[in-house]
């Protein structure tokens, strides 16, 4: 069944929009140190929450009080009716007006110097960024909010800070940051006791509740939202449970309880009704229809389905009316109807190759087929998983080519914060230099001076230079060593490698001839790392490449490198080897990782990886005309080809059939074609096949 109706509330499944007003809404009525005007702070607070109920009736509110707002307004208000001003142009297509006013905050600040204006500046900079989905420049943004909050003294625009700085961090998955971001919320909402304290706190434990879903930790997500399920009925706050009971019965399905999730959403849709949240009714009974349909419970399933499909047209929600309509086709094959079966499966289908949603239109491929296969219509079947074969490559090599991109920009990131911490060393280096310096111009002085005591003071002095000095070199050769070293398994980075190949350049230019030394390269990459690392947690996937880089130690000789090149990317730099023992020493490397599962707190993580290797020089060819900078990259694409044709395996070019100058562009951007037209010679080892 298509499974992809399962929705979390709050954070993770609303639109920006609908968080900006959650997310003002919980902090009216916060205390402001700064000098404000009452009657203005009550009419922001009165607009946020006509924002809540009449969107476009509050965009006409917010207009209309401009004419309230003048030079002699304080500056506090000021900067909040300006900050929500630009939120309100925003959402209604009036992006230049918006950019403007954000602007005008920020002269603000820079005339005043007040921490506040600044914070609340850029807090608005980075909703906006938000919207307009640029990530990278609104996480820079929060980077530079976060030196302003901690002296900021209004407690609205901390809360204000803290929740979007917590609401960039979660989607960028940076979820210990945002975590660590909601809890400076709670401090500042732990210093108001008001009637809208109790609203404040529920909003951000289903706030947590909700990342910790997403974390894969079920059971404190679930501790979280009953305790907020709880609270919520005790203090009356009856609006927060369809969606906190949505959460719920999410966390359930994904622990395996489905007769407790259907219970949960049972209880959520009850709430609904009462409260008369149509968005969250329509979530809920497509929920409980999934479950059924989990459970192969066809007719149960059909029945919520036909009910959430009645309120999505009511609603004019087309995303999940054509989502039901490809459930309830599927239904429909199953339950024997096939040609009707098919046909809704078809249009629906069509609805997303429209909005280009490639991930979803991937997944209902395969679904489809699975009907035709039911329907016994092969030759559809077969065209079908086709298609879908070719649409999971375009999406791999997108998201491949995303990937490598990210790992570009957090490189050349680290990179810059360590040129600048090492500066920062280097000057802290000078000066114990020129304090050294005084000293011995001081010791100096002292023998002209006095006699005897001199002496003493002399010895103590040098003692105290020399154990200076003493922790300067150790200092320097930390820096060596981390400056050639992964942080993280202790092996050889990049840069490491980057310079030993320089060395061997010069060595080959100084010989005037080409190296007669011939060495191996071998490329891998960890397969369905992202798996790893979503299902079990990035201390999972650390704890990998750890095992890894100790299992590739114990293989590898006293001469070899062991390199971690990147991410989950590996490389190895074997000594004095000819293209047989290269493929001997590949077959190791792919069982060493492939034949023993990583053990981690309780779980057996199956591993395997992808490699491509050559050796160097490759086919006979001088460093001169093929460099190594050129075979890493023939490795890589030899690896992308063990990606491509199934994972677990090694492509390994052994030497080639084709003079070199009359197939370098296609060898250099097409290995497939090159070994296509037999131009390669190519052997592929297969690694360990899984245990059980």
């Amino acid at each position: 069944m298509l499974n992809a109706v399962v929705r979390l509330p709050g954070l993770f499944a609303g639109l920006l929009s609908r968080f900006l007003v959650i997310g003002l809404l919980v902090f009216v009525g916060l205390a402001d140190a700064a000098e404000t005007d009452p009657k203005l702070e009550s009419a922001l607070d009165d607009y946020l929450l006509q924002l809540e109920e009449d969107p476009k009736q509050a965009y006409q509110t917010i207009k209309a009080m401009a004419e309230r707002v003048d030079a002699d307004t304080p500056l506090g208000s000021r900067t909040r009716f300006i900050s929500y001003l630009s939120g309100a142009h925003l959402h209604n297509q009036q992006k230049e007006q918006a950019i403007a006013l954000n602007q005008q905050i920020f002269d603000w600040a820079s005339e005043s110097g007040d921490p506040d204006v600044w914070a609340e500046g850029l807090a608005t900079q980075i909703e906006r960024l938000m919207f307009d989905n640029e990530r990278k420049a609104a996480l820079e943004r929060v980077e530079q909010l976060l030196t302003y909050l901690p002296k900021a003294e209004s407690l609205r625009v901390r809360y204000f800070g803290h929740n979007t700085a917590a609401y960039v961090y979660a989607r960028a998955s940076r979820f210990a940051e945002a975590l660590q971001q909601y809890q400076l919320a709670l401090e500042v909402v732990n210093q108001t006791d008001d009637q809208r304290t109790p609203i404040r706190r529920l909003y951000l434990k289903s706030q947590l509740a909700s990342m910790y879903s997403t974390m894969k930790n079920y059971s404190l997500s679930l501790s979280l939202s009953d305790e907020a399920i709880n609270e919520a009925k005790e203090r009356e706050l009856h609006g927060f449970l369809p969606d906190l009971y949505i959460l719920r019965g999410y966390v359930l399905v994904e622990m395996g309880k489905l007769g407790d999730a259907i219970a949960a959403n049972e209880q959520g849709l009850a709430w609904a009704d009462k409260q008369g949240y149509n968005g969250a009714r329509l979530t809920l009974l497509n929920n409980i229809g999934d479950i059924h349909m989990r459970e192969n419970r066809l007719g149960e399933a059909r029945q919520y389905f036909e009910r959430a499909l009645t309120d999505a047209l009511k609603l004019d929600d087309h995303h999940t009316e054509n989502l039901l309509r490809f459930n309830l086709g599927y239904i429909q094959v199953k339950s024997g109807l096939h040609r009707q079966g098919l046909e809704w499966m078809k249009q629906a289908l069509q609805y997303f190759r429209e909005l280009e949603l490639d991930t979803d239109v991937e997944l209902m491929l395969g679904e489809l087929a699975d009907a035709y296969h039911l329907a016994g219509e092969f030759a559809q079947e077969a065209t079908t998983r086709q298609e879908q074969y070719q649409l999971s490559k375009k999406i791999f090599q997108r998201e491949r080519d995303k990937r490598t991109t990210e790992l570009q920009e957090q490189f050349a990131a680290k990179e810059k914060a360590r040129q600048i911490q090492l500066l920062e060393q280097e000057n802290a280096l000078k000066q114990t230099d020129l304090e050294n310096k005084k000293l011995q111009q001081r010791i100096a002085l002292l023998l002209i001076a006095v006699g005897l005591l001199a002496s003493i003071l002399i010895f103590q002095l040098y003692r105290k230079a020399r154990d200076s000095n003493l922790r300067l070199r150790e200092a320097n050769a930390k820096l060596a060593y981390q400056s050639l070293r992964d942080p993280l398994t202790g092996l050889f980075n990049r840069r490491s490698f980057q310079e030993q190949m320089q060395h061997r350049s010069h060595a080959i230019e100084r010989r005037h001839s080409s190296t007669t030394a011939i060495d191996g390269l071998i490329l891998f990459d960890v397969d369905h790392f992202k798996h790893i690392n979503d299902h079990y947690g990035h201390a999972a996937g650390d704890a990998v490449l750890v095992e890894l880089s100790e299992r590739l130690m114990k293989i590898s000789r006293t001469d070899d490198m062991v390199m971690r090149w990147g991410g989950e990317e590996f490389l190895m730099l074997l000594r004095h080897v000819d293209s047989n023992s290269l493929t001997m020493l590949c077959q190791r490397v792919l069982n060493a990782i492939g034949e023993k599962p990583v053990e981690f707190q309780g779980h057996t993580i199956r591993v395997t990886v992808s490699a491509g290797f050559l050796t160097l020089p490759f086919s006979g060819m001088s460093e001169q005309e093929f460099n190594w900078e050129k075979a890493v990259q023939l490795a890589d694409m030899a690896l992308y080809l063990g990606k491509v044709h199934g994972r677990n395996r090694a492509y390994g070019l052994l030497h080639l059939k084709t003079p070199y100058e009359q197939i370098r562009h296609t060898l250099e951007t097409d290995l497939s074609k090159a070994i296509d037209n037999d131009w390669v010679e190519v052997t592929v080892i297969n690694g360990p096949a899984a245990n059980g």
